[in-house]
């Protein structure tokens, strides 16, 4: 997931899902993926998994892309865990990140606009 998003692991680790993804504050799993179904195993302490569901994530450069998370809840004692998986949706449209901007060095450099850095077509300000 670091590489999605751009963090680095010892970043992400018992962090809010919030804090990387587009989702409400303060929402349990339940609420923002649904119930959890026991695997094929039918044993009381088999996995329970979610369904597998999109959502927006925020990278460090400022762009967004879209992911798919599916959880695990797996029960240690009295107490349960959720372990995510989290997976880059292939089928949605990437962002090109602009990189000078995410190195803070579009003012350094005096760049213009990214069509500019890009040998893009930027309109002429000569006459």
């Amino acid at each position: 997931a670091s590489f999605i998003l751009g963090v680095p692991p010892a970043l992400m680790r018992k962090q809010p899902l919030h804090s990387f993804l587009d989702v409400p504050r303060r929402s349990s799993w339940e609420q923002l993926m649904g119930p959890f179904k026991r695997g094929a195993l039918k044993s009381r302490t088999s996995p329970k998994i979610s369904p597998l569901r999109a959502f927006t994530a925020h990278m460090t450069d400022g762009t967004t892309t879209r992911v798919l998370l599916q959880g695990v809840q797996t029960q240690e004692g009295s107490r349960s865990h959720v372990h995510v998986l989290i997976r880059a949706d292939t089928s949605a449209p990437v962002q090109r990140p602009d990189l000078m901007e995410a190195l803070g060095l579009r003012e350094v450099a005096g760049a213009g606009s990214r069509a500019d850095l890009e040998g893009g077509d930027a309109p002429s300000t000569s006459s």
